[in-house]
């Protein structure tokens, strides 16, 4: 499990994302909880999608615990997505 607080912005999303890839090669299954993040940015969506990515080519489970800050973010992007704005 990855379990990350604070904020998460474009100032530590790389941080985070080489943190989580050097465990992916190690492990079927990663927990990325991020219940106690305070801010979300965009650059964390990003990250969350690249993360992804590389998951499923490692074919690794991955599983988000998304708190407030985080779901809102990923309602507003996945619903663009989906409309193609």
């Amino acid at each position: 499990m990855v379990t990350v607080t604070g904020e998460l912005d474009a100032t530590n999303t790389d941080v985070l994302l080489d943190y989580a890839l050097s465990k992916v090669v190690l492990c079927q299954r990663m927990v990325l909880d991020l219940t106690d993040i305070d801010f979300f940015g965009c650059a964390g969506y990003s990250m969350l999608k690249t993360l992804e990515y590389r998951c499923i080519l490692a074919d690794v489970v991955l599983t988000l615990l998304p708190g407030p800050p985080v779901r809102r973010v990923l309602t507003v992007c996945e619903y663009a997505a989906r409309h193609g704005l």
